[in-house]
Formats: C-alpha cells, sequence, structure tokens
C-alpha cells in the first residue's frame, strides 16, 4: 500500500495526517506519525490538548493545486462537521459570501488560513472561492486559494489526489 501525505490547515490549529489510500485520515499523534511543529492530542475533559487551546476552528487538507476541502470544526468543546459530504451531485457556492453560514464555525467566511506543510515552516494562505471537485466518482466543494506547492501538480484525474 502506497501511504501518502497530505497538507492539513486551519485559521487557528494546524497538524498533518497520513492516508492509506482506503482508510480513513488521522491527525499526527493519533497512532501515526508525522513530521510537525505539533501534534494534535484526543481531547477530553481536561482540556490540556492542542485543539482545546486553540478556541474555535475548522481543519482542512489542503491539495497540490491549492484547494482546501474543511472536514471538521472545532468549538472549543468538541469536533464536528458541518462542511458537506462528497456526493454524486452536490450545489457549489458561486462565492465565499454565499456559502450557507451553517458551513462554517462560527457561521462567517473564513478566508485566512496557516499551512504547516511536512517537515516546512508554516505559511499564510488566502481563501479565493469555492469550487466543484471530483473526488473519485463523486464531487464536492472545495476553496481554491493562493497557495502555489513547490512540487508540480499532478493531473487531475490522479487518485487519490495529492
Amino acid at each position: 500500500m502506497k501511504l501518502t501525505r497530505f497538507f492539513v490547515l486551519t485559521a487557528a490549529l494546524s497538524f498533518a495526517v497520513s492516508v492509506v489510500p482506503g482508510w480513513s485520515a488521522r491527525p499526527a499523534g493519533a497512532g501515526r506519525s508525522a513530521a510537525t511543529p505539533r501534534r494534535l492530542s484526543p481531547v477530553r475533559g481536561s482540556g490540556t490538548s492542542v485543539a482545546a487551546q486553540a478556541g474555535v476552528s475548522m481543519v482542512a487538507v489542503l491539495r497540490r493545486d491549492g484547494t482546501i476541502i474543511p472536514f471538521a470544526n472545532w468549538n472549543g468543546r468538541r469536533w464536528s462537521t458541518s462542511w458537506p459530504a462528497a456526493s454524486l451531485t452536490i450545489e457549489v457556492p458561486i462565492t465565499l459570501e454565499s456559502v450557507p453560514r451553517g458551513w462554517w464555525p462560527d457561521d462567517r467566511p473564513e478566508t485566512s488560513w496557516t499551512a504547516w506543510p511536512i517537515g516546512g515552516e508554516p505559511r499564510p494562505i488566502n481563501v479565493k472561492a469555492p469550487l466543484a471537485i471530483g473526488q473519485h466518482c463523486d464531487m464536492n466543494v472545495g476553496l481554491s486559494t493562493d497557495y502555489r506547492s513547490d512540487e508540480p501538480v499532478p493531473p487531475v484525474k490522479v487518485q487519490p489526489y495529492p
């Protein structure tokens, strides 16, 4: 099996994940290692994890083409998912302002994010607009950004897309 590494980013909290195709993503520190400045520990009642200190946060995968795909929110107490899951048909908002308020953790668009590349320094990136992205046989809503990878961008048909 091939191990694929993705960037993960958020406005308040960042970490890296490793993904084996066909398996679900787990944060570094949850049984898999990754070269990251911080590790996300499970959130328990103690409130001592990085996530517990971060306040409201949204976590996303950053693809090599600069598209981010949000997948989890942290409200200061617990994790949740408000971004729509991939499906055969999906309505893509035209602008950030037209993205439903309930998709964001605090009901307003997250436009400034911090990317923590694996083995690299954190860098700010900015969201430009929502866009439709293919994920295997389904479609999803991603967010285009001003991020430019140091590595070449592969063809769109590569799965899983880095």
